[in-house]
């Protein structure tokens, strides 16, 4: 149910893990401007009879027109960058001049992933300076040290040791960066046990040093306390959590996911997935009123305890558009039904002018 951030969309929608294939039309419609372009292209009779006319243009269909390359990047983008990263370089094989243009088109090479080390060195360099979009093993930090200034969107994974180090370096300033997802597999573990310090996504990040983020998703990654409230101008949330943590103190309070909420009015997807801790919830959920107003949130997904999917329907106001996604459980017996009767107050609030795609509530173990 988790819903993903889509990195080819940064701007304008959820940044998804993995890259989806062009459709049948977008390649149709290339090669469709693709034939029309080489056929306004060609010589007209009238050319050919005139002897002055050079038809040694016709050598290379590249002496024609500018537009032919420039539909067959488009074709080389859509067909081939969205179906198989790794099959750019099968454009080689076809011939000298595909080959030519593929190597001078740098946008062809701006999508990096640490999959193959070889591979992405070479692809850094062809991109030039355009900006990169990376998915990368946080054992792979020298492509984002390097190229700070110009990633776009970063998908970094690993261990909290690896990231630490992946992090540790002097970047403390990602200036176009629109697309952020992070997953930790957690620390090493003490000879007792026990889990080492916790790695922290880096303050920077919240301080300043990446002021055109609008997708964040963070998979059993954590800000330290008293930074997530300062999220702002979101577009796409994730928050994404095991179902039983090892560790809950580190789970962020429902009033920072409430800080992050309003100061992203303009927030389209919120996904949240066991992420927020519930004790002071219990407490406190008296106090959460319908304040936070999210005309644009289109879809919303949520799997928590049902305290927590309570307070964060009772906190915010949806448009009728929104499609919801709820699962709400809890672990223990004690309270079960009367928090399941708070739920369904805002429950059926919002089914009144919402569309709940589907409601889940799961028995106590």
């Amino acid at each position: 149910m988790s819903q993903s951030l889509n990195e080819n969309q940064a701007s304008n929608g959820p940044p998804p893990q993995d890259s989806q294939p062009a459709s049948a039309l977008d390649i149709a419609q290339s090669l469709m401007a693709l034939s029309t372009s080489l056929r306004h292209s060609l010589p007209s009779q009238s050319e050919w009879a005139d002897p002055t006319w050079n038809a040694d243009k016709l050598q290379s269909p590249f002496c024609l027109t500018k537009s032919w390359q420039r539909y067959l990047c488009s074709i080389f983008s859509s067909a081939q960058i969205r179906i198989l990263p790794s099959g750019r370089e099968e454009f080689f094989s076809v011939c000298r001049k595909w080959r030519s243009v593929a190597l001078d088109h740098a946008k062809l090479w701006c999508w990096i992933s640490s999959d193959s080390t070889r591979r992405m060195y070479r692809w850094e360099k062809r991109s030039k300076k355009h900006p990169l979009h990376c998915k990368l093993d946080a054992t792979h930090p020298v492509i984002f040290l390097r190229n700070s200034e110009r990633i776009r969107s970063l998908q970094v994974s690993g261990a909290d040791p690896e990231l630490r180090d992946f992090f540790q370096g002097n970047i403390t300033n990602l200036p176009i960066l629109e697309t952020l997802i992070i997953q930790s597999f957690g620390g090493d573990l003490h000879d007792d046990g026990d889990s080492v310090d916790t790695w922290h996504v880096p303050s920077w990040i919240v301080d300043g040093g990446a002021p055109r983020l609008r997708s964040l998703k963070l998979d059993s990654a954590f800000f330290s306390t008293g930074k997530m409230n300062l999220l702002e101008n979101l577009l796409h949330l994730s928050l994404e959590q095991e179902a039983v943590p090892s560790g809950s103190h580190c789970l962020p309070h429902f009033e920072d996911l409430a800080a992050v909420l309003r100061r992203s009015p303009r927030l389209q997807t919120l996904n949240i997935q066991h992420y927020i801790e519930t004790q002071t919830i219990w407490q406190q959920r008296s106090l959460f009123a319908a304040s936070i107003h999210l005309p644009e949130l289109h879809h919303l997904e949520v799997n928590a305890d049902i305290v927590v999917a309570t307070a964060l329907l009772n906190s915010i106001v949806m448009p009728s558009y929104t499609t919801v996604l709820l699962k709400g459980h809890r672990h223990l017996i004690d309270g079960y039904f009367s928090d399941l009767s708070d739920l369904m107050v805002p429950v059926r609030r919002h089914l009144q002018q919402t569309e709940f795609r589907s409601i889940n509530l799961d028995r106590p173990f």
